[in-house]
């Protein structure tokens, strides 16, 4: 089932599908190989003077960019000190402290050298009024993007044509949590490798630049020019460099007048969500890199925003605009202009994005066309995902709904799927809809849901069970709890169970199962009391059903962001319900692990991606 999500004139359409999975036991279960790795742990020798932080590219670029602040301290880094250093090396020649940096200087004196590396800031005096610490500033990465602009391709067919500059900024979550760590390293991995494969690699692969729009923000104070709009930034801000290879002649041929630079920022994307101008924020960040340069072609796009939540968030700020967008001389986001926002992950559908807010009539559709043709949605939305849910439970026998005189239509919906199990007596199946309570995402998700299966359901029943949202007597019954079941928060409680993840053993010993009876009681942090509670609920409530001649729940769906949450659920309601189909959204390979399958087997995933895209695009 494809979606076509941009049809505007200067950008490619974009096509996107949904994948339908049932995780089985036989086919996916992962072979019994443990790797045990036996690289020594790195000897902790970051120098503090260092301006880049030291990061694999698989690593968290958050992550290590906090670590690094956390150990270095600020007040060594001042030119006082690099020239007291550059001194100490050269004592013979007279250091000023206004010189340039290139990737490579040719003049020792350009650069303090740890081994043969050399440092990569652009030194000047006016960076460090203030105290301000220049090698994290938007003023060095605006330094860095002048003096990489004057570098001559002198390969193929760009030779002698100054450098393009593409910068990609990539809004990922920001929070500490398991979840969102997942997903920052799994983006920049995705990230890394589609860049290389369109012929790109790093400038330096074993560091990582910052922004430490914080530290600007504290150390100016809130009175002077842009500070105030540099506190809403996000904390810190990691970038890298990616060059175009010069000596590959497939992607050379591929793509012959591609940018030689990519800049890849990536932004919390929690940041411009607390924002109340989070599309303004976006502007303005280009604007601080682009403008201070306009005899440099520098093309700025974003991937993002990460959520649904940030989503709903760039509409409500739109809308709130008194003016038209793109009238002359009131253009609110000039620096967005030739841009385009690239939502890969957010699913809600553009109606609820566009319902919920109150608009200015005199320029709601002039605004919204300039929303559209700069947002360019490259994943199905929770409708289709809705409609493609309903329909592989049809051919499971589950229908929430009456048929009726629906038959033809609800086939029709299918895709005229000859498979159906439609419920000939008429009488609407129940199903259970477990969500989160706390994203706009889960809550929109089980609203789709609920739409769809009113769609679906016989135009000629007007009774009050067929209404949505009727937990006490309709066929669907919702249930919700908060993100973060396990309670688990702090990096070292993640960290023990990093430890513990190779040492699983067949039987659980009495010191665990004194641990896990200590987990469930109904105290602290954990949610796990909760979860107990909930599938007691539910088996209480499938009785109440069966005595009223409802029948059992014949589905449970699992509706929410955090895969560990959904693997905690379906560890406490498997047991429970042991025939009974589980269903959840968005595939991902924790799903498949060993470890989990147990409670995965056989559950129903309706995913817009694959674990890979398509061949011709996975490559």
């Amino acid at each position: 089932m494809n979606e076509q999500n941009k049809s505007d004139e200067k950008s490619p359409q974009v096509t996107s599908g949904i994948t339908i999975a049932a995780l089985l036991l036989g086919l996916f279960f992962l072979q019994d190989t443990f790797l045990n790795p036996t690289r020594p742990g790195m000897i902790d020798t970051e120098n503090g003077y260092t301006e880049n932080t030291r990061a694999r590219l698989w690593q968290d670029p958050f992550q290590v960019v906090n670590e690094h602040i956390n150990k270095s301290d600020p007040k060594k880094i001042i030119i006082k000190e690099v020239v007291e250093q550059l001194t100490e090396k050269f004592p013979d020649k007279n250091h000023s402290p206004e010189f340039k940096r290139s990737p490579f200087p040719k003049d020792p004196d350009q650069a303090i050298e740890y081994g043969t590396r050399p440092t990569r800031v652009c030194y000047r005096d006016d960076l460090y009024k203030d105290n301000e610490e220049a090698a994290h500033s938007i003023k060095e990465l605006r330094c860095q993007i002048e003096s990489k602009s004057a570098d001559i391709n002198t390969t193929g067919s760009n030779s002698g044509k100054p450098s393009d500059i593409n910068v990609l900024a990539v809004m990922v979550p920001g929070g500490p949590y398991a979840e969102d760590r997942e997903w920052r390293l799994r983006s920049r991995y995705a990230l890394i490798m589609a860049l290389q494969d369109q012929g790109y690699s790093s400038e330096d692969a074993d560091h990582i630049g910052f922004v430490h729009f914080v530290n600007v923000c504290t150390k100016i104070g809130p009175t002077q020019g842009e500070t105030t709009d540099i506190c809403n930034m996000p904390a810190i801000m990691p970038y890298e460099w990616f060059n175009a290879h010069t000596n590959d002649p497939e992607t050379i041929n591929r793509d012959i007048i591609r940018p030689n630079k990519i800049l890849v920022l990536w932004l919390d994307n929690d940041a411009f969500y607390r924002s109340i101008k989070p599309l303004y924020m976006l502007d303005l960040l280009n604007k601080w890199i682009t403008s201070s340069t306009p005899e440099i072609k520098i093309n700025f796009h974003v991937i993002g925003p990460s959520n649904s939540d940030t989503l709903e968030k760039i509409y409500h700020e739109v809308s709130k605009l008194e003016i038209d967008i793109t009238a002359e001389k009131t253009y609110q986001y000039e620096h967005l202009a030739n841009s385009y926002l690239y939502t890969a992950s957010a699913t809600v559908k553009p109606d609820h994005l566009i319902n919920n807010q109150i608009w200015n009539d005199k320029v709601k559709d002039s605004n919204l066309r300039w929303l559209n043709n700069t947002i360019v949605r490259t994943i199905s939305t929770q409708d289709k995902i809705a409609n493609t849910l309903l329909c592989e439970l049809a051919l499971r026998g589950i229908t929430p709904y009456r048929i009726g005189a629906n038959k033809e239509e609800i086939k029709k919906k299918c895709n005229d799927l000859d498979d159906l199990k439609l419920n000939e007596s008429n009488q609407p199946h129940h199903i259970a809809l477990i969500g989160e309570a706390d994203t706009y995402y889960a809550n929109i998700l089980m609203r789709s849901v609920a739409d769809k299966i009113q769609e679906f359901d016989d135009p000629a029943n007007n009774s009050e069970e067929s209404k949505k949202g009727n937990k006490n007597s309709g066929p669907v019954h919702y249930f919700k709890y908060l993100r973060g079941l396990d309670g688990i928060t702090s990096q070292s409680a993640l960290t023990n169970q990093d430890k513990g993840k190779n040492q699983e053993t067949t039987s659980i010993n009495p010191r665990e199962k004194e641990t896990k009876t200590f987990m469930e009681r109904p105290i602290g942090h954990s949610q796990l009391d909760y979860l107990l509670g909930l599938g007691d609920n539910l088996k209480q409530l499938e009785k109440i059903n069966i005595a009223d001649g409802k029948g059992t729940f014949k589905a449970i769906g699992i509706l929410g962001s955090d895969t560990y949450d959904k693997l905690l659920i379906l560890q406490a309601l498997r047991n429970k319900f042991p025939g009974t189909p589980f269903f959840t959204t968005d595939l991902d390979a924790r799903f498949l692990h060993s470890s989990e399958i147990k409670w995965t087997r056989n559950l129903i995933v309706v995913s817009p991606y694959d674990l890979q895209l398509n061949k011709i695009i996975q490559k």
